[in-house]
């Protein structure tokens, strides 16, 4: 996807930062860090909160895997997990809460 690249070109993935873009229909969130970027692209109905939180959620995982680890199996249970759950939306599930 090319506007990926270009995006993915734009990131200082040494220096902390978590940000947004839009393209076309298209929004890509990420959170740069310690040399890392990890970036979900979703439509403009996810918004910003659950593509944040699960982006958070992954690099919380992902940092904690041993460096030989086999990624995908995480990787899809939270891709699920983010996409189904209406959970998902920290600010809804503490909305739901009180």
């Amino acid at each position: 996807m090319l506007s990926t690249r270009a995006i993915l070109g734009k990131i200082d993935s040494h220096t902390a930062s978590r940000l947004s873009y839009a393209y076309e229909s298209w929004f890509f969130h990420y959170i740069a860090e310690d040399g890392l970027v990890f970036l979900a692209v979703s439509d403009a109905d996810s918004g910003r909160r659950v593509s944040f939180a699960f982006l958070a959620q992954l690099q919380k995982e992902y940092n904690a895997m041993p460096p030989s680890a086999n990624t995908q199996p995480k990787l899809d249970a939270l891709r699920a997990q983010f996409n189904q759950s209406p959970d998902s939306d920290p600010i809804r599930r503490a909305q739901s809460e009180s």
